[in-house]
């Protein structure tokens, strides 16, 4: 009897192609919708909005050098990316475009990594609908056009995942090692989140060493954090330990509510922790129906670990994250968990595709109940994403402000801005030359209204004063702008008042009023 042949038959293998190059056409039109997303919010230039502007205040104000230690203004980024940036502007100017030239790329390039990662751990359907929202992804989009480092965390992770996965599924080498320990000991340079994944990484390929049994399987985890801990441990000291001794900072984070109660010993703080847990998928990840996405979330993850294999390198990162949010060393909140966004998309989708395979898909009626299901999953993260991609929202817009000043100003002027406004003010005055007037601040009273009262009184007496605002605060009385705005009216006269989306300019005439009228 002749051998059975294994060549599945042409009809098969035609349709074996044929998905083959749907699967190629649907992935390229994909990442050509998420570059142009990404460029389309880069081309619309907003202003520099507060942090972006603080942080550009350091590129400006700094040499390369001393970006290395703790940086003004409240900001932190790390060392290798603001000296990338600060080389930038040396060459090509200190414009918004430059400053946001490396998160527009850093988007860009992580579109493909995503891909591949999404790839080697999902069937092909699942894959392109994990990169669907990938790519059209509002927050990651926001960000790709944003003066701030958290599009190259998000690069950095697929690079550093994708290296470990690389690193693991071929026979060892002394190439690859190196690779390995070399990316990581840069990584840490250049983004915070990396010593995260790099944790995560050295867990995971020390427990898959242990359970393979590989002759000294301790020993290339081990290796390679030593690398990876003496690199972190120079970074630390330069601008890390600054960073975590910051009171400003952590009471932000702790008010926003990202480090977790560890461990909760009641029945709030259980609540609060489930609370952090789910919110995630809300912001970054964009997810209407976040609390049962985060029940899909946890089928992923325990397939992750049942499974084992590469997929631990997903699941790890995570662990870690949660374990320094409850030692109150990295926030599991909002934009610093934007490095965590295409493991988290992951996994939620291994979790869906879980589900799918356990409905028992008898007929037609099951097949459109599940797309239904898939659907109402991924409608709010795909319309947000594509809606504001496709008109990008302007924010704090302070530039034309800052324009029209220019034009209006008279010798003799006397400028006040509000404390959040200053950054933006400082860039963007620097930015246009204007440099005619040494701005008066007023300064945050949030809750003291009162105090406003005094802090416009300096500028009683003045024939023309413009008042600046932008990133308007609120306290427990309300709106600080009306606020201010109330006395300033009460004291004189206000002849011109100019709006913009998240900022104002308003011109007051403050000579020839009563003076303020003394206490009792």
């Amino acid at each position: 009897m002749a051998p059975e042949s294994t060549t599945p038959p042409p009809s098969v293998a035609g349709r074996t192609l044929l998905r083959e190059k749907y699967y190629a056409i649907a992935t390229a039109a994909i990442l050509l919708a998420g570059i142009f997303l990404r460029v389309n919010r880069f081309m619309f230039n907003r202003s520099l909005w507060l942090d972006e502007a603080a942080l550009a205040l350091n590129i400006i104000e700094r040499t390369p050098t001393q970006l290395v230690g703790p940086l003004s203004y409240g900001q932190a980024a790390p060392v290798g990316f603001l000296i990338l940036v600060k080389q930038l502007t040396m060459v090509l100017g200190l414009h918004e475009s430059v400053l946001r030239l490396i998160p527009l790329l850093s988007a860009i390039a992580s579109l493909p990594l995503f891909h591949r990662l999404a790839r080697k751990v999902l069937p092909a359907r699942a894959a392109v609908a994990a990169f669907v929202v990938f790519a059209v992804s509002d927050t990651l989009g926001d960000y790709s056009a944003q003066f701030k480092q958290y599009s190259s965390d998000v690069l950095i992770t697929l690079g550093l995942l994708l290296l470990a996965i690389w690193f693991w599924e071929a026979p060892a080498s002394r190439k690859r090692y190196a690779v390995l320990a070399a990316a990581g000991t840069i990584a840490v340079w250049f983004s915070h989140p990396a010593a995260i994944v790099l944790a995560g990484i050295g867990v995971s390929l020390f427990l898959l060493s242990a359970q393979h049994r590989l002759p000294k399987g301790a020993l290339p985890p081990l290796g390679l954090a030593a690398c990876w801990l003496a690199s972190f441990a120079v970074t630390f000291l330069l601008s890390l330990r600054s960073i975590l001794q910051t009171q400003s900072l952590l009471g932000f984070w702790d008010y926003r509510g990202g480090f977790l109660p560890m461990p909760p010993t009641a029945v709030s703080e259980i609540e609060d922790s489930i609370g952090i847990l789910t919110r995630a998928f809300e912001n970054p990840l964009g997810f209407a129906l976040y609390s049962g996405v985060a029940l899909l979330f946890a089928v992923g993850v325990g397939d992750a670990v049942r499974e084992g294999g590469v997929r631990l390198f997903l699941v790890s990162p995570l662990v870690v994250t949660v374990g320094l949010s409850g030692l109150r060393l990295y926030p599991f909140a909002d934009r610093l968990l934007l490095f965590a966004v295409p493991l988290m998309l992951v996994l939620l989708l291994m979790g869906m595709v879980r589900l799918f395979e356990a409905l028992p898909m008898r007929s037609s009626g099951d097949r459109i109940l599940a797309a239904a299901v898939f659907g109402v999953i991924m409608f709010q993260p795909f319309r947000n994403g594509l809606a504001r991609g496709l008109r990008p929202r302007e924010l704090e817009e302070m530039r034309p402000l800052i324009q029209r000043l220019q034009v209006g100003y008279r010798e003799g002027d006397v400028v006040a801005v509000y404390y959040a406004a200053q950054f933006a003010y400082e860039y963007y005055s620097r930015l246009v030359g204007f440099s005619q007037s040494t701005p008066v601040v007023i300064r945050p009273h949030g809750d003291e209204p009162g105090e406003y009262q005094d802090e416009v009184e300096q500028l009683r007496g003045h024939r023309r004063v413009w008042v600046v605002f932008s990133h308007k605060g609120s306290g427990p009385w309300g709106a600080e702008e009306p606020i201010i705005l109330g006395y300033l009216n009460r004291m004189g006269q206000q002849e011109r008042k100019f709006e913009e989306t998240g900022a104002s300019l308003y011109l007051y005439n403050l000579e020839t009023f009563p003076t303020r009228p003394p206490p009792g």
